[in-house]
């Protein structure tokens, strides 16, 4: 793979994703999950996107995380802007299909975005993920521009393991992430603290 662009590589990783088997994605979601959860033990806010058919899950995540009371955020898309925004929700009712099939919160015109601090820990998708924490998205560039002055919030991408290679193409604008838990192991990559932090109101 080592020779592939960008495009390439995402094509090659989503073809091989497709075709688990529903037992196998539901297995390997399951060890995620587990994972997942746990590391993100000692974070109140956590801001995660809402897995795709294909994506490595994260709707069991959000799940235990709500019924143990800890703020959820989730993205909300804004085509013009280029640009995506978070807002908590309290269940997965406060959701509905928005842009590119994907599930997006329902908010009010007075709701107020949700902003992460060094105890929050961000969730990040991506269809290709390397050993130094670069990744490769599904073109929009949302995420890279979202996360371009988190640097100090532990962003967390998440994926199955045959999703993470040696090395990704990188562009100047490209945000790494600081850990990539899969159905296999974690991978540590820049163990920034998460610090204890008052709950979402």
């Amino acid at each position: 793979m080592s020779g592939l662009t960008k495009d390439g590589l995402r094509r090659e990783l989503i073809n091989k994703r497709e075709s688990l088997t529903d037992e196998e994605i539901n297995d390997r979601n399951a060890l995620i999950a587990e994972s997942l959860i746990r590391v993100c033990e000692g974070a109140e806010s956590i801001f995660t996107y809402i897995s795709g058919e294909y994506e490595a899950d994260t709707k069991r995540t959000i799940e235990s995380l709500l019924k143990e009371g800890r703020a959820v955020a989730v993205p909300l898309v804004f085509k013009d802007e280029g640009a995506i925004r978070f807002y908590r929700i309290m269940d997965f009712e406060n959701l509905r299909q928005g842009s590119f099939g994907i599930y997006e919160p329902v908010i009010g015109e007075s709701e107020p975005e949700i902003f992460p601090d060094e105890g929050s820990v961000i969730i990040v998708p991506g269809a290709v993920f390397d050993k130094g924490g670069y990744r490769i998205g599904y073109g929009g560039g949302y995420y890279d521009k979202y996360l371009s002055d988190k640097q100090n919030i532990m962003k967390i991408g998440v994926c199955f393991d045959f999703q993470v290679i040696g090395s990704v193409p990188r562009d100047g604008f490209d945000v790494p992430v600081d850990m990539v838990v899969t159905d296999k192991r974690i991978y540590h990559i820049n163990d920034l603290p998460v610090r204890k932090s008052p709950r979402l109101k």
